[in-house]
């Protein structure tokens, strides 16, 4: 902190697994980015989960978050005592001095920190201070080139012989053929934001649960605190609700979805409930939770939920993983119906594995001694359930009251899982795979993808490049009878994980040299591996009707790893199609 005086300092002491500590994330970038070195946004990792403690873990989050400040890992609560903290997230502003002059426990507002920041900052310090050294965000991992990137929801669906992928760290859904994984469409271009259009023209904002009733295909788009529907038919994407951070009550975080009598069921994490939609009259209400945090069965509107994400169906039960309980619970739905009554008894919501907020590890045996930790993701098998034992990294089995280990290994925070009937299928997340496997089996493979006509090699690229004479290569191919128009803004934008961009101007072929993002403070030459953030924006016509020209855009995440040993230019391929 000595360093850092003459400086404002917003300290955000956070958990990676705690949904209030997400709904932060945004709004601290925003502050980083608004003033610009005049205020030093450090996020403190206190952990709550020992999982959550491990330094790699927390890098995995940063890039999953897409955090922008830079981050200490507090495993050991040093800061955390030093400040006196009482829970998650606790938001403390010191001024130049180094004496305390705001904060908040819990969640606080962009509008109402800014307001605050702007009446001190400005009357107190320069426009431009010198540049902070020292304080850099660490080295981030090298992602691999895989077509998906932190993916966290899945509906495998026989009966359209598909499977639809949420791949949230892309921000889009995939559709691809269950028995070939061939990509047969791509909802969302991978530009996070929240637009209603066709297929790829649309966009998402991390899309975590999918289900399916009829033609269409609901998402809950999570960092839009959005009900989103596709029209399978169509391929239009339509918003039905969107909530906020900011609303006292509403949408939040939504993450898992499931489907019973024509019902869509919402896990609302955000506000510790499960929701209910209507699709024929469009109704949209709570139905079981008080929105009170904690770990309580009963009545539905007495039982309280602790970040409820993953959701699945079995007869008249809604099973739910409630991570940061570290449980599974059980929800009656045999006497729910349209008009949104629903079961008062005081069996309603039911604890199948789990004893509270802060009772967590791995331990099998009878559930009412079993431990999990932070379980995100549920599928029922008959009377079995299969639980996604997220910081475990493993897949148990609740079977006749008693919780046992599927021996599956290498897992790295699986988070969605879902049943077809005949396979489970697996969001491996931090690997950036999907695994199906049958109940009964204890080896999985990989669910390969296929991108059809040899197109690009998706939306993450991971490469190998020099730093002195190394270049990345951005080749566009448009459609037959199509060329780039010279009088647009066609550009290629760089930006870091601190919001730093730099924009070159577009050709069809253009070579981005290693120097130039260096020179332009994109890249940090002293950081082995890093990630930075292509976005192409391209503008095309009909070569005999210049007139008439079409947008393509499209956002890459490129994994760099420096290196002084001569490379080829890593190559980025974008294959604009009508």
């Amino acid at each position: 902190m000595d360093d850092l005086r003459g400086r404002f300092v917003l300290l955000d002491f956070w958990t990676y697994g705690c949904v209030n500590c997400y709904h932060m994330i945004p709004q601290l970038n925003a502050l980083h980015e608004r003033y610009d070195g005049r205020l030093v946004v450090v996020g403190v990792h206190s952990a709550k989960f020992s999982h959550e403690g491990e330094s790699e873990n927390i890098r995995e989050a940063v890039s999953r978050y897409d955090i922008r400040y830079p981050v200490i890992n507090d495993s050991e609560m040093i800061l955390w005592s030093a400040y006196s903290v009482p829970g998650w997230p606790t938001i403390i502003l010191i001024d130049p001095d180094g004496t305390i002059v705001g904060g908040t426990v819990g969640e606080w507002p962009y509008e109402p920190m800014a307001e605050l920041l702007d009446s001190v900052i400005a009357s107190e310090l320069p426009e431009d201070p010198a540049p902070l050294q020292g304080l850099q965000i660490a080295a981030q991992p090298l992602l691999p080139p895989t077509l998906l990137r932190f993916p966290d929801g899945l509906l495998p669906d026989p009966e359209r012989g598909l499977v639809y992928l949420a791949d949230t760290g892309n921000h889009r859904v995939i559709a691809a053929e269950i028995d070939s994984g061939l990509v047969q469409q791509v909802y969302g271009s991978g530009v996070p934001g929240l637009v209603d259009a066709s297929r790829a023209a649309g966009r998402f904002r991390s899309p975590r649960g999918l289900a399916r009733i009829g033609s269409t295909l609901y998402i809950a788009d999570t960092d839009n605190h959005a009900l989103r529907a596709i029209n399978l038919d169509t391929g239009e994407l339509a918003t039905l609700f969107r909530g906020a951070v900011t609303m006292p009550t509403g949408l939040r975080s939504p993450w898992g979805l499931a489907v019973h009598n024509g019902l869509l069921y919402i896990a609302n994490a955000g506000e510790h409930q499960i929701w209910r939609y209507n699709p024929t009259d469009g109704a949209l209400a709570p139905f079981a939770g008080s929105s009170e945090e904690g770990l309580t069965d009963g009545a539905l509107d007495a039982a309280e939920f602790a970040q409820p994400s993953g959701l699945a169906v079995a007869g008249d039960t809604l099973y739910v993983a409630d991570p940061e309980s570290s449980s599974v619970r059980a929800v009656s739905l045999s006497a729910a119906s349209a008009d949104g009554s629903g079961p008062d008894v005081e069996t309603a919501v039911r604890t199948l594995v789990g004893s509270g907020l802060f009772e967590f590890g791995e331990r099998d045996g009878p559930a009412e001694d079993a431990l999990l930790m932070h379980a995100s993701g549920v599928a029922a098998v008959g009377d079995d359930v299969y639980i996604a034992d997220t910081y475990n990294g493993r897949l148990k089995l609740l079977r006749d009251g008693v919780l046992s280990t599927v021996p599956l290994r290498g897992l790295l925070e699986p988070s969605a899982i879902a049943y077809d009937g005949s396979e489970l299928w697996l969001s491996d997340r931090n690997n950036h795979r999907i695994l199906r496997l049958r109940p009964g089996d204890e080896t999985a493979r990989q669910f390969e993808l296929q991108l059809p006509g040899g197109a690009e090699q998706g939306l993450l690229l991971a490469g190998r490049v020099d730093r002195n004479e190394g270049a990345i290569r951005v080749d566009v191919e448009l459609p037959v009878g199509y060329r780039l128009n010279a009088g647009s803004p066609n550009s290629v934008v760089a930006r870091n994980l601190q919001g730093q961009s730099f924009s070159f101007p577009l050709e069809e072929g253009l070579e981005i040299p290693i120097e130039s993002l260096i020179e332009a403070r994109i890249i940090d030459p002293n950081n082995t591996r890093q990630s930075i953030e292509l976005q192409l924006w391209l503008y095309y016509c009909r070569e005999e009707s210049p007139d008439i020209c079409l947008f393509d855009g499209a956002s890459y995440t490129v994994a760099l790893e420096l290196s002084t040993d001569p490379a080829e230019p890593l190559r980025l391929r974008r294959v604009v199609r009508l």
